[in-house]
């Protein structure tokens, strides 16, 4: 896959939360949680897509996951699907995936997928195995 370039002007708080992701966790071999919170329209989601497309490129091989409030809520204008679509589209050359609607899975020319899973059905989610995870929009999950 040749490399390319993804043309993205992100907001001040976007780009903090990208310069926080880019640090290596404080400790050898542990986990690192970054959070985005912001008020409506702040770019959480697009912020979000951006970062797992990002993770996923740089990633061949391994499976990242996206967990959202459902999936018509991942899947709307707006939504984490519809921004996943937007952003391989417009990179520079093309991002090369493939998407599997009823699955909910991207698979780039790399190797690396990116799953989309609803947090209704959080017995679906156990035993999965990620690089790394996104958690879009975890107010709306429901108990």
């Amino acid at each position: 896959m040749k490399k390319g370039t993804i043309e993205y002007s992100p907001n001040t708080c976007q780009a903090q939360f990208h310069a926080e992701c880019e640090k290596p966790a404080r400790e050898k071999g542990s986990v690192k949680v970054v959070s985005f919170v912001s008020g409506f329209g702040g770019g959480k989601t697009y912020a979000g897509a951006m970062q797992a497309a990002i993770m996923a490129l740089r990633s061949p091989g391994l499976q990242g996951l996206i967990v959202s409030p459902s999936f018509p809520l991942a899947e709307m204008e707006s939504g984490a699907i519809w921004h996943l679509f937007e952003i391989f589209e417009n990179a520079e050359p093309q991002v090369q995936y493939t998407y599997n609607k009823s699955d909910h899975e991207f698979t780039l020319a790399n190797g690396a997928v990116i799953k989309v899973v609803s947090a209704e059905r959080p017995e679906k989610i156990v035993s999965t195995t990620a690089a790394w995870a996104w958690l879009d929009e975890p107010g709306m999950y429901k108990p």
